[in-house]
Parts: C-alpha cells; sequence; structure tokens
C-alpha cells in the first residue's frame, strides 16, 4: 500500500513536475495521472521517463469516460481502450473510470448495457495485466438528472460487480461522491468492501448558499450544494472508514485528492497528507504508506 496524489489538481498543460515535487514532499510513492490532463500517447514515454526517474510509480491512470450513453457509446470505448494502452505503456497496473448516465433510470438496463461495453476493454485489461477501476459518482456536471448513473446506490453498483464476474474489474471508493450522492459513506463500504481496490481521499460540507469555501471548489447534485473542505474537517467519516478498510485488509493505494483551488492546492496536500499520516498512527496502520 501507498499514499498517492492525484494530477487532477493540476491546471491544463502545467506539466507534471509540481504533481513529482508535491509527491516527495508529502512521502507519497505513487501519482495518479488523467489522460489526457497530465499524459497522452505522444507525451507517454517523456511521462514515464520523468515519473519513473523520481523514483516514483503511476499506481492509477484515471479518465474522464464515461461509458454508458444513450448515444456514442462506442467512442467512449474506444476512449476507454485508448486508455488502457496508454497505461500500459506508462506502467500504470490501474485505470479508473466512470459508468455513464442515461435519460431515464433503469438498472436492469443500463448495467447489461456498460457490461457488454467493457467486455472487450476487461479482455484488454486482462492480457495486459491492467485492473480497471469504476469509480461512484455523483450528478457532479449535471448529465444525469434522471438519477440513472447505477454507481450513485450501492446496492446497484454492488448487483453490477456481481454481474460482471471478473477480477479485472473493481472500484474506486470515493466516500466522499457517496454524501454528495445523499449516501451514507459506512453504509456503502459495508456493502461494498470486498469490490473496493482503490481508495480516493477527500472532504465535504453541504452548503446553504452556492458559496464554496475559501480556497475550495463547489459541487452539486440536483438541488443539493456541497464544497469540498480541508480532510478531516467535512462529514465524511473518515477514521470509522480507515478502521473498517483495515479491518477488511485493504491493501489498495490511498489517494489525496483534495478539490482545492490552484491557489490553495499545494496547502491542501501537505495538510491532507498530515492527516492521513496521523489517522493511520493512531490505527497503528503506519506500514499502509511507504
Amino acid at each position: 500500500m501507498s499514499l498517492a496524489i492525484t494530477g487532477i489538481e493540476l491546471a491544463d498543460g502545467e506539466g507534471i513536475s509540481p504533481l513529482i515535487s508535491m509527491a516527495k514532499e508529502t512521502g507519497a510513492i505513487a501519482l495518479e495521472l488523467w489522460q489526457p490532463k497530465n499524459v497522452t500517447p505522444s507525451t507517454a514515454a517523456e511521462v514515464a521517463a520523468a515519473v519513473h526517474g523520481a523514483g516514483l510509480t503511476v499506481g492509477c491512470l484515471s479518465t474522464g469516460v464515461e461509458l454508458y450513453r444513450d448515444e456514442g457509446a462506442e467512442l467512449q470505448q474506444a476512449k476507454l481502450l485508448e486508455t488502457i494502452d496508454l497505461a500500459y505503456e506508462i506502467g500504470a497496473t490501474r485505470v479508473s473510470s466512470f459508468f455513464g448516465f442515461s435519460k431515464a433510470a433503469d438498472d436492469d438496463r443500463t448495467t447489461a448495457g456498460y457490461l457488454s461495453l467493457i467486455a472487450p476493454c476487461l479482455e484488454k485489461s486482462a492480457t495486459l495485466g491492467i485492473t480497471l477501476l469504476l469509480e461512484n459518482e455523483f450528478d457532479a456536471f449535471g448529465w444525469d438528472p434522471s438519477g440513472s448513473d447505477v454507481t450513485r446506490r450501492p446496492d446497484a453498483l454492488f448487483r453490477l460487480f456481481e454481474r460482471a464476474r471478473d477480477d479485472h474489474l473493481s472500484m474506486t471508493f470515493d466516500a466522499a461522491n457517496f454524501v454528495c450522492a445523499g449516501i451514507d459513506p459506512l453504509d456503502a463500504y459495508r456493502a461494498l468492501r470486498e469490490h473496493v481496490g482503490y481508495v480516493h481521499l477527500k472532504d465535504v460540507v453541504a452548503l446553504d448558499a452556492e458559496t464554496p469555501l475559501p480556497g475550495y471548489r463547489m459541487f452539486q447534485d440536483h438541488r443539493r450544494s456541497y464544497s469540498t473542505c480541508p480532510l478531516g474537517q467535512g462529514v465524511v467519516p473518515w477514521p470509522e472508514l480507515l478502521a473498517a478498510l483495515k479491518s477488511s485488509g485493504y491493501a489498495g493505494d490511498f489517494c489525496l485528492e483534495p478539490h482545492a483551488t490552484q491557489e490553495n492546492r499545494d496547502a491542501a496536500w501537505r495538510a491532507a497528507a498530515a492527516q492521513v499520516q496521523s489517522w493511520l498512527t493512531d490505527l497503528d496502520w503506519q506500514d499502509a504508506i511507504g
């Protein structure tokens, strides 16, 4: 297990040097890179050399692919297949993406559609030794007013994994995303723990007005508004979740994803790393980092 930090916090075109520097400062030994924000096929060799030259690894390559669509799903599938190839080229063993959305909520129909679309992706990932991760999401971009994304409902997501029955399909567990979807993250973890292969760490608070906390970002899910906030100062019960992860034998990475503003991101990363170290010390789980 290791601490990771995510390149989603970087500005477009910024390059990964700031991410490498912050990894060294926080003690992270893995990076979560995003295609195309941090790496593309044309920059893969350069990025891989920089990461490995710094003594780091790419713990996960993430993509904004929302695989299931009523229309245009084949393009999303092609992007995911391309991301799997790119992950192999830069030495990543995980690829994370999202479920998608539909005009109407119908879990059986959309789950069947998703599993059909991801089947060739799983075949390729198995050949290359890569695990595909499905991150739970809420309606962060206003694309899913019907609430059709099954990953926002732990029971529906559990049924998807049971139907898939594939060792190369796991999940990116994002507790704060479950909060934004109106779900107790501890209940979500209890339902999905056997399928959790990667963990995002961030925190959120509910908002009465549409103004985020200073230095952080606002998100909405239907009629609810949230702000990210310093890790440990929101509503996500992280000490209890970490204890549950330890009890379950979790062996994946812990990825810091503060979703701070550009001006605050370095301070947010430092504070989050220090908070995680403190929690893991309290749990006598220090071997989880390093």
